[in-house]
Parts: C-alpha cells; sequence; structure tokens
C-alpha cells in the first residue's frame, strides 16, 4: 500500500497527545512537559483553535498503478500563518476530526494561494494558471510545511522528528518534481530526497533560495 496521507495526519495528530488539547501560546510549556492549570479562556481558545497546527495540506490522493503523480511536492516554511489564524477564526463550529481540519486549510491555502500577486504568480507559474477550484489545486500539487508546528521545533530530537515526517511524504508522494521554496525548506528539506534526483532548474520563483529537484 502506498503512502496515504489522512492516515499520515491521524498519526501527526496523536504523536503528541498532550500538546495539541491546549492554546498554541501554551504549547511549547505543554511540550515541555509542564503541567498546567487552564481556566475556561484557555479552554475555549484550544477549541478555536483546535487542528490549527500542525499545517497539514497534503493532497489528493493519486492511483500510482495507473501512473498517477503529482506535478510538483512543494515544501514551505510557515507559508499563510497570519492569513490562516484569521481564516480559521470565520468559522463558527471547531474541527472535529483531522479529515476537517485537512479540508479547511486546504480551503484557506487555495485562497492565500492565490489571494495576492507574489503568491499567485509563483503558484500560477507551476501550474500554467489558476485552477478552477481548491480540489483541482490539491489534486495537482502536494504542499507540506517542513516544521508543520512551530512549538515542536525548539529541541534538536523535534527538527529530527519533522524532517522524518517530510522524508515521509516526500519518498512516499508519486510527484515529478519536489520544490523547496525558502532557505529552512531547502537546508533541511534536501536530506529528504532520495539518491538520484537531480536539479532541473533553479530559480528565485519570488522567494528566497527556491528549487526545484526532479524525482
Amino acid at each position: 500500500m502506498g503512502f496515504d496521507f489522512i492516515t499520515f495526519a491521524r498519526e501527526v495528530y496523536s504523536d503528541s497527545p498532550k500538546t495539541y488539547p491546549v492554546p498554541i501560546s501554551l504549547r511549547a510549556r505543554a511540550n515541555a512537559g509542564l503541567d498546567l492549570t487552564l481556566d475556561r479562556q484557555h479552554v475555549a481558545t484550544a477549541m478555536e483553535e483546535r487542528f490549527l497546527r500542525p499545517a497539514l495540506y497534503g493532497g489528493e490522493t493519486h492511483n500510482e498503478q495507473a501512473g498517477e503523480s503529482f506535478e510538483a511536492l512543494v515544501v514551505l516554511e510557515a507559508p499563510s500563518v497570519p492569513f490562516t489564524r484569521r481564516e480559521w477564526k470565520n468559522y463558527e463550529v471547531p474541527c472535529a476530526s483531522p479529515e476537517e481540519a485537512v479540508s479547511r486549510r486546504r480551503k484557506i491555502f487555495f485562497k492565500w494561494a492565490f489571494g495576492e500577486q507574489r503568491q499567485a504568480e509563483l503558484f500560477g507559474g507551476l501550474l500554467g494558471g489558476k485552477p478552477a477550484t481548491e480540489v483541482e489545486f490539491f489534486q495537482r500539487l502536494y504542499i507540506t510545511d517542513i516544521w508543520k508546528d512551530p512549538a515542536l521545533t525548539n529541541e534538536r530530537s523535534h527538527l529530527r522528528y519533522w524532517q522524518s515526517k517530510l522524508e515521509e511524504e516526500i519518498r512516499g508522494t508519486p510527484t515529478r518534481d519536489v520544490v523547496f521554496l525558502g532557505e529552512s525548506a531547502h537546508r533541511y528539506g534536501e536530506p529528504s530526497l532520495a539518491r538520484g534526483s537531480k536539479l532541473s532548474a533553479a530559480t528565485e520563483l519570488e522567494m528566497p533560495r527556491s528549487s526545484r529537484w526532479r524525482t
């Protein structure tokens, strides 16, 4: 069986059971093993922010046996945090599952990706224009965040954890290219590439230190 993104998402959420039920502002402390006393406002905030982090986007499932693949797997670093937080708060009902969170995050990301000229030129350039819907967008591109949750990057073990998750995505996802956007994505993501991958083009793509690898 090939890489299954929804199974992957469920596993990531379950890896830190003490961290994610608390507000994002307190997650680093919870992850450090501190026992937190949450007041009523903390609980309300935690419910509102439920599944806001980690940042999981992925892509629509492809049939590898039929030769289907993504046009590119794009690795970013915290690409739309303020925008996502604002949009997330527009939903009246908190997310109840990883699947619902992924669906919401994809809608928000698609809106962000074509909301301003800089990123619209980037993604429009990758795809030859704007897809009609976010479903089509995520059928053609697989999107991932290098760290996914800043609350879990304050120790070397956390960095290795997220690198291992990125490696799962890159090596398990059928894709023609892997695109790293930004210095951190390039530095920590490149080691996840399988041996034999070649740099087919290097462009700025309106982002610092961007590169494109042919798998």
